[in-house]
C-alpha cells in the first residue's frame, strides 16, 4: 500500500531518532514545566513548532551534506 506523501514526510521526520528524542524532550518539557512555571498553550504551541522547524532544517542541512559527499566521493574515482 502507498501512503501519501505527507504521510510518508511524517514517517520519515520521525524515523530519525535525533527528531524523535527532541520531541519526546519537549513532550516531556511541555508537561512538567507548566506545573513550575505556567505557560500559555500559545507559548507551549510556539516551542513545539519551533523544534519542528529547526528539525526540519537540520534534516535538510544534512541531506544536502550527504549529497555533496557522495558527489565529491563520486568526482574523486
Amino acid at each position: 500500500m502507498k501512503l501519501p506523501p505527507p504521510i510518508r514526510g511524517l514517517v520519515a521526520y520521525l524515523s530519525n531518532w535525533k527528531n524523535l528524542l527532541s520531541h519526546a524532550l519537549v513532550g516531556v518539557a511541555l508537561v512538567v514545566l507548566p506545573l513550575a512555571l505556567p505557560l500559555p498553550l500559545v507559548g507551549r504551541l510556539g516551542v513545539f513548532v519551533a523544534i519542528i522547524c529547526l528539525n526540519v532544517l537540520r534534516m535538510r542541512h544534512d541531506r544536502r551534506k550527504r549529497q555533496a559527499e557522495v558527489i565529491v566521493e563520486v568526482d574523486a574515482s
